[in-house]
């Protein structure tokens, strides 16, 4: 019984490790946009309708959930596919 708590909190503590590092990438790509058009966080902010603390939290990971349509708004700001946000440029 120990051993599969044991590998229950091991597996639970691998998926973290993973979406944290999706997360981190989705973080990525909102900032690598941003900083590819010249637009400050507090421009992109403006344009998109939220505040400069979300956008930021969004890309220093301190956010790391929020809406589909805080997402659809940033990347209509950026002039980009929501996909944009999430894919790499190898994919």
């Amino acid at each position: 019984m120990l051993n599969m708590l044991i590998c229950l909190t091991k597996w639970s503590k691998a998926r973290e490790v993973i979406q944290k590092r999706r997360i981190k990438h989705m973080i990525y790509k909102i900032r690598e946009i941003r900083e590819e058009q010249h637009i400050s966080q507090s421009e992109l902010a403006e344009k998109a309708g939220i505040s400069r603390s979300i956008l930021g939290g969004l890309e220093t990971g301190r956010e790391i959930q929020t809406t589909t349509k805080t997402l659809l708004k940033i990347a209509d700001a950026l002039g980009v596919s929501i996909k944009d946000l999430f894919l790499s440029q190898s994919a």
